[in-house]
């Protein structure tokens, strides 16, 4: 015989869980995820496992790209096709750019500065993540380019990072969800000697360096 579960204090318990998870009330009464069909698993029929289901509970992986200064002559003057247009508007809209008479450096003596160099930036959002919230964001150099290590390097710009999706063309990435920002670090222990170590200075991470722009909510 399948057992019985009042509803009252069912609803109840509901409402309680979702106060505390920081979720409206209402959102019990519509639930977005249908019911799970067939028997359900001992250990969760007469809970609220078996009239709701967490929705926002996982990770969101993040991607941008990102302006590194500060190499030295370890840059490079190389900038993929698909992020070259991108780089130039956004420099044109720099106040970093600005001069003192009131112009504007040309961003294409920016990008082809050996100081400079184009990367690819991607990161781990944490499920239920608030605003403001910091992650550590991965760094490297796209293998089209000469760019021979990033150590001592900084965003020149603030980073936007969207959604990770294979492919996506830059400035036409979806929703932006956080930004990259801080000095780059990179492996203090590698052997220049070895060459396996020579391609890892051409990556590196930026501790705590994305913050999250929008909040990742919990609901039932």
């Amino acid at each position: 015989m399948p057992r019985k579960v009042h509803s009252s204090a069912a609803r109840g318990m509901l409402v309680l869980v979702c106060l505390l998870a920081g979720c409206a009330p209402a959102a019990v009464l519509t639930p977005t995820t249908a019911p799970a069909a067939g028997p359900l698993p001992a250990h969760v029929a007469g809970t609220v496992g078996e009239f709701a289901a967490l929705v926002g509970g996982s990770d969101l992986v993040v991607q941008g790209y990102g302006l590194v200064a500060g190499l030295g002559t370890n840059g490079s003057r190389e900038v993929p096709a698909s992020v070259r247009q991108y780089f130039e508007q956004l420099l044109m809209k720099s106040k970093e750019l600005a001069t003192d008479s009131g112009g504007h450096f040309s961003p294409g003596v920016v990008l082809e500065d050996l100081d400079t160099a184009v990367v690819n930036l991607w990161g781990v959002i944490p499920a239920g993540a608030p605003v403001g919230t910091r992650f550590d964001v991965m760094v490297a150099c796209p293998p089209e380019t000469q760019t021979r290590s990033l150590d001592g390097g900084v965003m020149f710009l603030p980073a936007d990072m969207s959604l990770a999706v294979p492919g996506e063309l830059a400035g036409r990435q979806s929703k932006v969800y956080a930004q990259a920002d801080g000095t780059i670090f990179v492996n203090p222990f590698l052997d220049i000697a070895k060459t396996e170590d020579i391609a890892k200075l051409r990556e590196g991470r930026i501790i705590g360096g994305g913050r999250v722009l929008e909040a990742r909510l919990l609901r039932l």
